[in-house]
């Protein structure tokens, strides 16, 4: 009979609001946020949602492109009567950069 190996794993680190503010470069948040938004947008960066609809059932998506070029990202939203609200979300810098994040809440 073998024995099965238990991957090793970190604890979960918690941050405290102090933390997180000792942490934060405000004027470069900022700064990112107005170079962000100062630049023009069009409506196909930022197309409409759309949904999917089912008895009982729904499926949304949002998808956009930076203004930049840079990120790009997708968002599913499903729904049901009887199993609650899930979301997974996917936000590449590229395509073929295999994404910047990856938020799953399944």
């Amino acid at each position: 009979m073998s024995e099965q190996s238990t991957p090793s794993t970190s604890p979960t680190l918690f941050l405290s609001d102090a933390d997180v503010a000792s942490l934060a470069d405000w004027p470069s948040v900022v700064g990112a946020l107005a170079a962000a938004y100062s630049r023009p947008m069009s409506e196909a960066m930022v197309p409409p949602r759309s949904m999917a609809r089912g008895d009982g059932v729904w499926l949304r998506s949002l998808t956009a492109v930076s203004p930049s070029g840079g990120h790009l990202g997708c968002k599913l939203i499903a729904a049901s009567l009887r199993g609650g609200l899930c979301q997974l979300s996917d936000l590449p810098v590229r395509p073929t950069d295999g994404g910047v994040e990856r938020a799953d809440r399944w």
